[in-house]
């Protein structure tokens, strides 16, 4: 599952850095759950989930929590804009220009609406 390897690789980043507190959103409500409630013995991310479980173990505080994609538009947009970078881990130190309006967005409260079929 990609979701768990993201929070896995988000979570090993930001201890390597010395992170003191992380508040980490996902648009997927299977890992959030298989994190804070439990997995059985015989998932087969077993052991990915039992890494970021002890990762969110220590001294630091982590908050994880789902967060529709509508709601995330940078994240989605960063995500989208990954095929414009060599294959591997980026780490950015300043947003792309190209999520720049989104974030002002972001920043401001623009909401945009959630599409689900009736």
């Amino acid at each position: 599952m990609t979701e768990l390897w993201e929070i896995y690789i988000a979570l090993s980043i930001a201890k390597n850095r010395g992170v003191e507190k992380i508040w980490l959103e996902t648009d997927s409500t299977i890992a959030v759950k298989l994190i804070r409630d439990g997995y059985p013995p015989t998932h087969p991310c077993k052991p990915l989930l039992a890494a970021i479980i002890n990762l969110m173990e220590g001294s630091w505080e982590v908050i994880l929590t789902h967060s529709y994609r509508e709601a995330n538009t940078v994240a989605d947009s960063l995500a989208n804009s990954a095929f414009n970078y060599p294959y591997g881990t980026h780490i950015l130190d300043s947003p792309p220009r190209e999520i720049l309006d989104l974030l002002k967005a972001d920043v401001t409260g623009v909401a945009y609406p959630r599409r689900i079929a009736l």
